[in-house]
């Protein structure tokens, strides 16, 4: 298992520095992605095709490059996801009717119905996390996580980063 180095740094007083953070954060995501992908083995759905399926709904008749901006996969791995979910009619590719060279990810009646049981999975993980690691840290966590998002797409932060 990788070290806590955030963790150990400040329990010994010392220093946090964002990249010994980084390497928390990440141990931290990796465990809670494991998690995750125990609780949707059940309804035999990757973390990956979840997320394409609630992507998929949320931006209603995307395109590939929507989907990639979005979800942050790259191609092969977005191209391979939406196979699989095709290959299960959970969602299907249709030409766009302006632009025959557009083609747009539709969420079919099968995956709507795949969604809300994966959904209802999620929330049960998600209520099994609140009460392991309290509600309170998790809303102050997100809040942190969302304000330093903010300042690395708008401030000298994204600058760097975009470097």
């Amino acid at each position: 298992m990788l070290e806590d180095r955030a963790g150990s740094l400040a329990a010994r007083g010392g220093a946090v520095t964002l990249s010994s953070a980084l390497v928390t954060l990440s141990t931290v995501e990796q465990r809670l992605v494991r998690g995750l992908t125990t609780a949707l083995s059940e309804a035999e759905v990757s973390v990956e095709q979840w997320r394409i399926l609630e992507l998929v709904d949320a931006l209603a008749a995307p395109t590939m490059g929507d989907l990639a901006s979005a979800s942050g996969l790259a191609g092969a791995s977005l191209s391979r996801t939406v196979d699989a979910l095709e290959d299960e009619a959970s969602v299907f590719r249709l030409a766009d009717a302006a632009d025959r060279r557009r083609i747009t990810v539709r969420l079919s009646d099968r995956g709507a119905a795949r969604l809300r049981g994966v959904r209802a999975i999620v929330a049960a993980w998600d209520a099994d996390m609140n009460r392991a690691l309290g509600s309170a840290a998790i809303e102050r966590l997100g809040g942190q996580l969302a304000s330093m998002s903010s300042a690395l797409d708008a401030g000298t932060a994204g600058a760097v980063m975009r470097e």
